[in-house]
């Protein structure tokens, strides 16, 4: 489907032009580069645990004030991360989310030095390894703006977008 799109919008062959429309119009795609032979099997899984904005007590009330917070946590992220790029190609709600603070110059680039040593997602095909820059869950919840909100029964929580205001 992606590649009918780009024949169909003549977005020609070079991959900086398709990176961009891909980031601009939210669509996923990926930044794959060969990797090293030396640096295989270095991938160090989850690095996060829980909610990163924070968990709130059962009937709390979101107000401006934890708009604020949120978006201040995740510019903040998406600034001084360098997977953060991965964002960008995420496509939907995280990637128009992500395009508010950063420039579609962070994914042209390639993956990450981190990537490029296996330290992220590592993909396979035969004999070759490809690797790409990854964002774990509780950091798209981070930029999705979801909370942990004690239930009612004691030790359960839901999740709550504070989209929701």
């Amino acid at each position: 489907m992606t590649a009918l799109e780009c024949i169909r919008r003549g977005l020609g062959l070079h991959s900086l032009d398709l990176a961009n429309y891909f980031i601009d119009h939210g669509i996923p795609f990926s930044t794959i580069s060969y990797l090293r032979p030396s640096s295989q099997g270095l991938n160090r899984g989850p690095r996060f645990v829980g909610s990163l904005l924070g968990r709130r007590p059962n009937g709390y009330t979101f107000n401006l004030a934890d708009y604020a917070v949120y978006t201040t946590i995740r510019d903040s992220y998406l600034l001084s991360h360098l997977n953060a790029c991965a964002a960008l190609c995420a496509g939907g709600i995280v990637a128009r989310l992500a395009r508010e603070v950063m420039s579609n110059v962070t994914v042209l680039s390639g993956p990450t030095e981190a990537a490029l040593n296996g330290e992220e997602k590592v993909l396979t095909s035969g004999d070759d390894h490809f690797c790409d820059d990854t964002i774990p869950p509780e950091v798209m919840d981070l930029i999705c703006g979801v909370y942990e909100v004690e239930s009612r029964q004691r030790g359960e929580l839901i999740h709550c977008f504070i989209f929701c205001l």
